[in-house]
């Protein structure tokens, strides 16, 4: 019964305790003194804290995660400067992604040959996320190739969904074409293919 009623007492905040009460008086030594550092202590921590004039500095904590020249591990090797001399050109694809308003479309790329076809290209779909890997975070409830939600529209070539952001498109001619619309277009959509 006790503890009900220690619960159903209304607390009271620190503001607002009275430094004349009779507890205080008789189970404390300077209670009144001790209380009135304990009003105070808010309004000081403000002061402290926020009594500054704020301003961005992007060196200000450049000395703490610095590390110096001289301890810097040194493994034999020259440390690299600048980049490599000459960038290897990327090379050409049977086939090219090109992103529509909505959603994607699977075009063929300046490499593909007569002699390549039939060809298998497995597209997979996610929308983009703040953090981690978008195709992992993946949820259906995004979108689905197996509802209705999505439009595909394909030429010279057959698609058949292996998961609900997974296609497998089979080409059949080089002036192929799959088009697939329906995407939220107010959300990223990364796009991945394999041939």
């Amino acid at each position: 019964m006790r503890l009900a009623s220690f619960w159903a007492t209304p607390k009271i905040p620190h503001t607002q305790w009275n430094a004349r009460a009779e507890k205080l008086r008789r189970g404390w030594q300077r209670g009144s003194s001790v209380l009135s550092r304990v009003r105070a202590v808010a309004s000081e921590m403000y002061e402290l804290l926020f009594d500054r004039v704020e301003r961005e500095d992007p060196f200000a904590l450049v000395e703490f995660f610095s590390v110096p020249k001289s301890a810097q591990p040194t493994s034999g090797r020259k440390p690299v400067t600048g980049g490599p001399s000459e960038i290897p050109e990327t090379a050409p694809k049977a086939f090219r992604i090109q992103k529509r308003s909505g959603g994607f479309a699977l075009l063929p790329g300046p490499a593909l040959q007569e002699d390549q076809l039939p060809m298998q290209v497995r597209v997979r779909c996610a929308y983009d996320v703040l953090s981690g890997n978008p195709f992992r975070r993946f949820s259906e409830y995004d979108f689905s190739f197996y509802g209705t939600n999505l439009k595909v529209e394909r030429t010279q070539a057959q698609f058949l969904p292996r998961e609900p952001n997974e296609i497998e498109v089979e080409v059949r001619r080089a002036d192929f074409k799959i088009e697939v619309t329906g995407f939220d277009p107010n959300r990223d959509l990364i796009i991945e293919a394999r041939g």
